[in-house]
């Protein structure tokens, strides 16, 4: 039982330290913002919704093609007789 000691030791101390750190780590909090039509977003129902590597959220709506960048929306919408975005 003595060789295992120092492992018990060890045990408690990465457990007590655990202990201390994780609440800490969760105590992170996430903020959310509601984006809306008066916020410039074409549509108030979002179909799809991605972030590129870029940080742009692109968001997919029955009216088209939303790009956010934090501050403001860019529109791209679908033409009927071309099969291009047009913003």
């Amino acid at each position: 039982m003595l060789k295992y000691k120092p492992i018990v030791r060890l045990i408690h101390l990465v457990l007590f330290v655990l202990i201390l750190v994780v609440p800490q780590v969760s105590k992170a909090q996430l903020k959310f913002k509601h984006l809306t039509i008066n916020d410039g977003l074409s549509q108030n129902v979002v179909l799809c919704m991605i972030q590129d590597r870029e940080g742009y959220i692109w968001m997919g709506t029955e009216d088209g093609l939303n790009r956010y960048d934090g501050y403001e929306f860019k529109h791209y919408k679908h033409s009927d007789d071309e099969w291009i975005l047009k913003y």
